[in-house]
């Protein structure tokens, strides 16, 4: 008989949940960016972390943070590690590492476990948003579109590809 709690399957939360820790990244707890747009420097503090996956293949885990502005281009980037998987580090201060000039806002940090050892693909675990007073926002790129007269153009090629069929007796079906 299976263990049953408010009609959910206990073992099949805990095989969830255990899944769920796998593919989760470093658990990071109270984590904090901050980003300086004057002196261009980022700096990442968190009460703690545990180190989750195995992306070196020696049981450790190596983390990344990357810094990206609005248009996408990388204003900074650096690797923390590797820390042994399930070793509790507190108190965790890194930087300031200093950025390269954003151009436009938002400003986007991204914290990942990149892709190695049993990581198959780099695994996002924390993003935030923020931005530099005095910067412009990035503008959308403009969506394609097809002019009335390429749709005109478009028509009379069909038109005449049917006609020039009908012509030389080529027919449509197999």
């Amino acid at each position: 008989m299976r263990n049953v709690c408010l009609g959910f399957d206990i073992q099949r939360l805990i095989f969830f949940a255990s899944v769920l820790m796998l593919v989760s990244g470093c658990n990071l707890t109270n984590p904090q960016i901050t980003i300086d747009c004057d002196a261009l420097e980022a700096t990442f503090t968190a009460d703690q972390g545990v180190p989750t996956l195995d992306n070196t293949g020696k049981g450790a885990e190596i983390v990344q943070g990357i810094v990206k502005d609005g248009l996408g281009n990388v204003l900074g980037s650096q690797s923390f590690g590797p820390n042994g998987l399930g070793v509790v580090g507190s108190k965790l201060q890194y930087g300031p590492y200093a950025l390269n000039q954003p151009k436009a806002n938002p400003i986007t940090v991204t914290l990942l476990t990149p892709a190695g050892g049993k990581v198959a693909n780099d695994v996002v675990f924390h993003t935030y948003t923020m931005s530099c007073p005095g910067l412009p926002a990035a503008e959308m790129a403009p969506v394609p579109t097809v002019g009335a007269s390429a749709l005109v153009l478009g028509t009379f090629c069909i038109l005449g590809l049917a006609g020039f069929r009908r012509r030389s007796g080529v027919s449509s079906s197999m």
